[in-house]
């Protein structure tokens, strides 16, 4: 009984603390919704790929991969030109197959326009 009471109480923390943490990101996301924006470039599409090796408990070892699509631009502030690969506060993109990968950069091409958000404060850049 003592059991299912600290496994439930357990449960109900990690429900708990999930929810705070969308919670935050959501109103971050509401925040930044107001910050002003500008239009940059598309400078350079790239997919870094990370490979992962895992043993299970047998000694079997077993490599998996990541893609990570880096999407470079450039825009100009107040006379100011900076360039940077962010693309967003929540989540940075990453697929378990290259076709993800490639399908999510097909939007980007080299030298078109995309909305650069930025914070005047920090010129932190959200594409």
């Amino acid at each position: 009984m003592g059991e299912k009471i600290l496994l439930s109480s357990i449960c109900i923390l990690l429900a708990i603390f999930f929810y705070y943490r969308r919670v935050k990101k959501y109103n971050k996301a509401i925040t930044l919704s107001s910050l002003p924006d500008t239009i940059g470039k598309i400078i350079h599409v790239e997919i870094l790929v990370k490979n992962h090796e895992e043993e299970d408990s047998n000694g079997l070892r077993t490599t998996y991969y990541s893609y990570y699509p880096k999407i470079t631009y450039s825009y100009e502030i107040n006379n100011s030109k900076y360039t940077n690969n962010r693309y967003s506060t929540l989540v940075e993109p990453s697929f378990t197959n290259r076709e993800d990968a490639d399908s999510f950069t097909a939007k980007y091409e080299l030298n078109s326009s995309v909305t650069v958000f930025y914070d005047p404060k920090n010129l932190r850049p959200l594409i």
